[in-house]
């Protein structure tokens, strides 16, 4: 029988807000009581005009003398392990020299928190669940943290491997586990789509990402973009609005650097080499996925150079941009490489990934979903960090980097072929553990259908 929950949404974005308003009118459609904290006080005439009960974070800030002092009660408080590194994702990610700032947020979220949960309590119908997008702004974790303290259930959403569809992970920064059942028989619907998947050559590219999908100039001589950047510069000036993304001046920095380090990288793109290569795809840099899930593997490049060095004679370890992000990478660290290290390809951004995974030797990765698109394409796969097929019998976890060489050796020798089949069932595997929805995509069917998957999931776990 199904019970009706009190669901706690964050948002931390407009486009944010618009989808989980649209969300929470199905969820309140069905049943269900929903309220909203949001961290983007522009959002708030939205979520009050709408109807859909909501609290602004910023309405309940704390003085505070000693920003270290303060936010180490809370680290004990809320049991966080390692408080230093829940602070390393927005130091990354915004170039924040002064760790009391973000310290000082994490103190006005946590006494926020407690004060809006206690008020949210009174009002429950039902269990309270919160459940937010993956991420590690001091928002997200904070929430995170605060809910995993007092018994309430945290939901994240993130991607999954398919187009439109998502995995849900309960109280957990790590990825999902995929249990294998080797006995599942495989959908017409999930063999149409991974042959189609195959014959195209497509990427997975989430709804909510296509537009970062683009060239940085596309990026920054885009109608849309500005048309934001003109909207934040008045809201934070002369509004005065707060909001998690704040940091405008970094961000335009950031995209116009990422332009001029295309411009400088162009000499230095490679066709794909003739001779034998591993194949490293960058991840999006300072992305969650590193900097929480595996952030031993931050420094992608400090990666690349180690492999490099414990290469088999004869080989070349090739590495390509993460499309979304082109540009983002330190250009004089780069360029050092290439000149120091002929071992070292940086491709052509414009390269198709399925056709650099096609002639590799052996794929590495941390945890890219370019892993899984290696395994359905039947490669020799190498996983260093928390990735959800990190599980998959059809590759090489190594959990000592020290261990690359060896496990480079054994795999250079190893004459290994899947059957189709098989891999086919692992997929299947994936797609019954990932729920219909596609995250931030504003459309009455997807609400529908997204409504319908968090029910499904709620009821079962």
């Amino acid at each position: 029988m199904q019970q009706n929950k009190t669901i706690v949404f964050t948002t931390l974005a407009m486009n944010q807000t618009i989808f989980f308003v649209g969300l929470a009118k199905e969820l309140e459609r069905k049943g269900h009581q929903v309220f909203m904290i949001t961290f983007h006080e522009d959002s708030s005439d939205y979520i009050k005009k709408q109807g859909v009960d909501f609290y602004n974070i910023f309405k309940y800030k704390k003085d505070v003398a000693n920003s270290e002092k303060e936010f180490l009660y809370y680290a004990k408080k809320y049991k966080i392990e390692n408080p230093n590194l829940i602070l390393s994702h927005e130091k990354v990610a915004f170039n924040i020299q002064d760790t009391s700032k973000i310290m000082h947020k994490y103190i006005n979220y946590f006494n926020a928190l407690e004060f809006i949960y206690d008020n949210i309590k009174v009002q429950a119908r039902g269990n309270i669940v919160t459940i937010q997008e993956l991420g590690g702004f001091s928002s997200i974790l904070s929430t995170y943290f605060y809910s995993i303290k007092n018994n309430i259930d945290n939901i994240f959403i993130e991607p999954s491997f398919f187009r439109g569809r998502v995995f849900f992970v309960k109280n957990s920064l790590r990825s999902i586990n995929i249990k294998d059942n080797e006995n599942i028989g495989v959908s017409l619907e999930l063999r149409e789509y991974l042959d189609n998947t195959l014959q195209d050559k497509k990427i997975v590219i989430p709804t909510k990402d296509k537009q970062g999908y683009s060239n940085p100039i596309n990026k920054i001589i885009n109608f849309h973009n500005m048309k934001r950047l003109i909207q934040k510069s008045y809201s934070k000036l002369f509004l005065k609005r707060n909001e998690e993304f704040s940091y405008i001046g970094f961000h335009v920095k950031k995209h116009l650097k990422m332009l001029l380090n295309q411009m400088i990288l162009k000499s230095y793109y490679q066709d794909i080499p003739q001779e034998k290569f591993i194949y490293f795809p960058m991840h999006v840099p300072n992305d969650v996925a590193l900097t929480v899930r595996s952030p031993e593997y931050l420094d992608q490049l400090g990666l690349i150079y180690y492999v490099s060095r414990n290469l088999p004679l004869g080989y070349k370890i090739v590495t390509k941009e993460h499309p979304a992000m082109l540009g983002d990478i330190e250009r004089s660290r780069v360029i050092t490489l290439l000149n120091n290290d002929k071992n070292i390809v940086l491709l052509k951004p414009d390269i198709n990934n399925f056709d650099v995974l096609n002639k590799a030797d052996i794929i590495l990765t941390v945890n890219s979903k370019a892993g899984s698109e290696a395994i359905l394409n039947n490669k020799k796969v190498i996983v260093l960090g928390d990735a959800f097929y990190d599980l998959c019998k059809f590759i090489k976890k190594v959990d000592n980097i020290k261990d690359i060489h060896k496990n480079i050796h054994f795999l250079q020798k190893e004459n290994i072929f899947n059957n189709k089949e098989n891999i086919y069932r692992y997929f299947q595997n994936i797609w019954d553990q990932s729920y219909e929805g596609d995250l931030y995509f504003d459309d009455k069917n997807n609400y529908v259908n997204f409504a319908k998957s968090l029910e499904k999931y709620l009821n079962e776990k």
